[in-house]
């Protein structure tokens, strides 16, 4: 099914636009459960911070000044989410961003 008679089975007469494939229905839920992760503005910060490479949480709690809880906390949503990933080192946990996490922030940083 392209673009064109996607919205004209939802009774839109638009003939401007392009013949394109309809992008698959997960891509949408994708991008939006993304954005919700990326919704809270700790959260956000805390993905800038890995950007720059891996961190343990004390770090990452020195770079955007809130709690060590609340950044633990965010830092299990991200990962819960596939935007951060951990690995262990001894007693301390390192945490890094996977590749989806990686390509959201390209995508911020493009904007």
């Amino acid at each position: 099914m392209n673009m064109r008679s996607y919205f004209e089975g939802a009774g839109c007469r638009c003939r401007a636009l392009p013949r394109l494939e309809r992008p698959p229905k997960a891509l949408p839920n994708g991008i939006a459960r993304t954005l919700r992760l990326l919704a809270a503005p700790a959260r956000f910060e805390i993905l800038l911070v890995l950007a720059a490479g891996p961190h343990v949480v004390s770090d990452v709690v020195g770079h955007v000044g809130r709690s060590q809880t609340l950044v633990s906390h965010h830092l299990a949503s991200l990962e819960l989410g596939g935007l951060v990933g951990s690995v262990r080192r001894g007693r301390r946990v390192e945490y890094h961003l996977t590749r989806r996490g990686r390509r959201a922030a390209q995508a911020i940083f493009a904007v």
